[in-house]
């Protein structure tokens, strides 16, 4: 609520995860109602990085080493026998259920998140790791200029993909093994879809000079998130043009697929947005899912609008997390209007049910 949330990770029915620009990271049981304090990082460490496995371990990348939770409760720093793991980690990851953490020239591995161990990677020149991906059968590793496939860690056995000759800023891999990756051609970015075996299927230029992010959907679409864009770029999986996206009005500072196959993105602006699980996900299919809240600070008049009839229930959050309005309806509504009783100027969470889940919706009630 009112903070910039550089990553987030979900996994449905164990916890939200979320860290702020400022270290801190926070954890939700009841998908973003509430919130609670999961660490405070040390001073000047930011998170590079979020991911939490199918069974619950939560893996943080930080520019001060590697951290973890494996109950939920609290975060530690991982080590390896010897020492702390204090590299900045620029991706984490799971792989085949095995824990995976990268530096920019290093990695690290765990089976329980508790004992980590140095990965004997023996990556191609120039080796610097810029991302980390996977789709559980094939750990993907974008390199400066290349892309690494690797289908198992011990013993070692890695392929490469592609080889650029161009600086890559992100890669991902869907479900199906389709390869997408994002590089920068003389101050444009491209997206590059590959198959799984290597062949180029298609590039497309964007009129963007850098990226923030990119995540592929189960069935291979592409979702771009660009510096200073409030609009996403997407890439259908057959596609060889792109097509904006409007759905969010915030500037997205993160995208990621879920192990569950649900798409999240957090913003700037302290929100946090999930898409539907839908293997073939489209522009339209996703407008359909979001609502917009709309303050009147004047008359402490509430609107909540949503781009098809879907709104079932909405509660409204105080700061303190407290319920102050419920409202539900028999049939499903397209636009409602509630006051919110005593209200005062600071910020509020609506939490609307629609036909395909909850959406959490933070805003401001400034007088």
């Amino acid at each position: 609520q009112g903070i910039s949330l550089v990553c987030a990770a979900y996994t449905p029915a164990v916890a939200l995860i979320a860290a702020s620009q400022g270290g801190e990271v926070f954890r939700s049981v009841n998908n973003g109602l509430s919130w609670s304090s999961l660490a405070k990082l040390p001073i000047g460490t930011l998170v590079t990085d979020t991911w939490m496995s199918a069974r619950g371990l939560v893996l943080v990348g930080t520019t001060n080493g590697l951290w973890c939770s494996t109950d939920g409760s609290s975060l530690m720093q991982c080590s390896t026998a010897t020492s702390a793991i204090t590299d900045t980690i620029v991706s984490v990851t799971t792989f085949k259920d095995v824990a995976f953490a990268a530096t920019s020239t290093s990695a690290y591995y765990s089976t329980d998140g508790v004992q980590w161990l140095a990965a004997p990677l023996s990556l191609p020149q120039p080796g610097r790791i810029v991302q980390v991906r996977s789709n559980d059968s094939v750990l993907l590793v974008a390199t400066s200029s290349s892309i690494l496939a690797i289908d198992a860690l011990t013993p070692p056995s890695f392929r490469t993909i592609a080889t650029l000759g161009q600086p890559i800023h992100a890669c991902d891999i869907a479900a199906d093994g389709t390869i997408g990756v994002v590089s920068d051609s003389g101050g444009v970015s491209v997206y590059h879809r590959y198959r799984i075996d290597g062949t180029l299927e298609t590039r497309v230029a964007m009129p963007l000079t850098t990226i923030r992010s990119l995540a592929l959907s189960r069935g291979g679409r592409a979702w771009i998130a660009a510096n200073g864009r409030t609009e996403l770029f997407t890439i259908g999986r057959t596609d060889t043009a792109f097509q904006t996206d409007t759905t969010i009005p915030e500037f997205v500072l993160y995208l990621r697929r879920q192990p569950s196959g649900e798409l999240l993105a957090t913003t700037a602006e302290g929100s946090i947005y999930r898409t539907a699980v839908d293997s073939i996900l489209t522009v339209e299919s996703a407008i359909e899912h979001t609502v917009s809240v709309l303050i009147s600070p004047a008359s402490d008049q509430l609107r909540i609008v949503a781009r098809i009839p879907t709104i079932r229930a909405v509660q409204i959050y105080n700061a303190l997390g407290r319920i102050i309005a419920t409202e539900c309806y028999s049939i499903p509504q397209q636009s409602i209007e509630l006051k919110l009783p005593g209200s005062t100027s600071g910020y509020y969470l609506a939490v609307v049910q629609t036909l395909s889940g909850w959406i959490a919706q933070p805003f401001a009630n400034i007088r």
